[in-house]
């Protein structure tokens, strides 16, 4: 019998320029997505995504942090793969999804149009840079219990999240996420920012909430085809709405509760379908050494996308989804 196989999307902070680049070079399936994708992005708002990530002038450790730009193209890729993986037989039976990519899970698992969560990406953008302030967010590799213990190390820091025992996130100003990345490096702690230009998951976002939810609340609810493993609540839905999208942007990113709880149910096969191999990295530190669960990495810093969606395939092959992206 097979595992349960999970589809998992990351949020800000695993975005970079030419994130796809090989895939949409040498999988077909994956290039006509982002293409039908892009066509609907342009829509919305009012660009290329495409031509904006595959810029010949930027190179993938360059800034990329233009919300406008970042939101949607997160988005994009992550719909896209899981649409060209679907379109080869690999069909999830759960998705998971941090941060914005709860976005990307809800659409692949059929709770929401594509082109609601493309309104949805593209309204959260624009009340973003119009009502909340510049800030940040700093990836800590200490255990949680710094941050509730060392109350003065993180003065003007929220808890944003918590991806392993040994790593968690905090969000704030500019001003206070830097002096903390200060005070924990003449700590001896290793730390570093993330490239987002918001303080995500913190109080520095509500201003948003209003904007956001007024076109959420016109999301028609459907249930979901395949559950939808929330980190924003650690549960799984069948059905979703407009208001769990906001939680998912505000409440602090539970991705290691998350995995536990999955564990708790047996053994898996956890694909990585954002564009960094982020949440792939993070499932491995959660796991057990006694867990028969594989974690499955696609795109990649070190390349070597085809073979490893190659990989994916070969290993989680099913029968055609019963789930139809718009072609």
């Amino acid at each position: 019998m097979k595992r349960p196989l999970v589809f998992m999307f990351s949020g800000q902070g695993s975005q970079h320029y030419g994130m796809g680049r090989e895939l949409y070079a040498t999988h077909e399936p994956f290039r006509r997505r982002a293409r039908e994708l892009d066509e609907i992005a342009r829509s919305v708002c009012g660009r290329s995504l495409l031509e904006e990530v595959f810029r010949m002038d930027r190179r993938p450790t360059d800034v990329f942090d233009e919300l406008s730009v970042t939101h949607p193209a997160i988005f994009l890729f992550g719909c896209a793969l899981a649409f060209a993986l679907e379109d080869r037989g690999c069909r999830p039976d759960l998705v998971l999804g941090a941060s914005l990519g709860e976005f990307v899970a809800a659409v692949v698992s059929g709770a929401v149009s594509v082109e609601e969560g493309f309104a949805l990406v593209a309204r959260h953008v624009e009340v973003l840079e119009e009502l909340c302030p510049p800030g940040t967010m700093l990836a800590v590799l200490s255990e949680r219990t710094l941050f509730e213990c060392e109350p003065s190390m993180f003065e003007g820091c929220e808890l944003a999240g918590t991806s392993f025992p040994r790593h968690f996130v905090v969000a704030g100003s500019y001003d206070a996420i830097r002096s903390t990345r200060r005070r924990l490096v003449h700590a001896g702690i290793a730390c570093q920012e993330l490239p987002v230009a918001r303080a995500f998951h913190s109080s520095a976002i509500d201003p948003a909430r209003a904007g956001f939810a007024e076109l959420a609340r016109g999301i028609v609810r459907r249930p979901t085809r395949a559950p939808l493993v929330s980190c924003a609540t650690v549960s799984i839905l069948d059905t979703l709405d407009g208001e769990h999208l906001w939680r998912a942007c505000r409440s602090a990113i539970r991705f290691q509760e998350a995995a536990e709880m999955l564990e708790r149910h047996g053994a898996h096969t956890y694909v990585d379908v954002g564009p960094s191999g982020t949440l792939a990295t993070m499932m491995k530190y959660n796991l057990a050494p006694h867990s028969g669960s594989t974690v499955l990495p696609i795109a990649t810093p070190f390349g070597g996308h085809a073979e490893n969606l190659a990989r994916v395939t070969q290993l989680t092959m099913k029968q055609p989804s019963s789930i139809h992206p718009p072609r």
